[in-house]
């Protein structure tokens, strides 16, 4: 894939797999199509990543620790390498795949604002957050916050500066509520 997606064929796909290009197309109509199923899969990689090392962690300062350690982490940004895929793709994809590619990466941040849903209403549960909180408004800023927190450069050294800013920066501005 080092020609990005517009130089990259089926038979460059097929060899780097190891399989006759034909099988390619046994499971794909298209590259677009392969392109667009590989998106969806990435996607659900990464809710399943989401859903098995966040929630269940028990409280609040808990579950919200768990979620910003997996997205300044570099297990997150290896499940999120398909959105570099996704902008270099997008100008070379048919008219039909473009809409496909919308939508799902509008159903992408809708999963992503759902998590912060879940995360936010384990802090209201608890009163660390403000029942006045309007929660689309928080949901789309931890969002953004969160996915900012992903795109930062960190060395090893970095990380632990950073999931603490941004953990702050996102408390911050929904409002938090420290006991203590």
């Amino acid at each position: 894939m080092d020609k990005g997606f517009p130089n990259t064929s089926i038979k460059d796909i097929a060899q780097l797999a190891g399989v006759a290009k034909g099988t390619i197309y046994d499971y794909f109509a298209s590259k677009d199509d392969l392109f667009i199923e590989t998106i969806k899969y990435r996607k659900q990689l990464f809710s399943d990543l989401v859903a098995g090392k966040v929630f269940n962690q028990g409280n609040f300062s808990d579950t919200i620790d768990k979620f910003m350690d997996l997205i300044v982490s570099g297990e997150a940004r290896q499940q999120m390498q398909w959105m570099d895929m996704v902008l270099m793709a997008t100008p070379a994809l048919k008219s039909e795949s473009k809409k496909q590619l919308q939508d799902l990466l509008g159903n992408f941040r809708q999963a992503g604002v759902e998590i912060w849903k879940d995360i936010l209403s384990i802090g209201l549960e608890e009163g660390k957050i403000s029942i006045d909180l309007d929660f689309a408004a928080a949901c789309a800023f931890c969002l953004t916050a969160a996915y900012n927190g992903y795109i930062s450069d960190l060395t090893d050294i970095q990380y632990g500066k950073e999931k603490e800013r941004l953990t702050k920066f996102i408390l911050n501005g929904i409002g938090y509520k420290d006991s203590k």
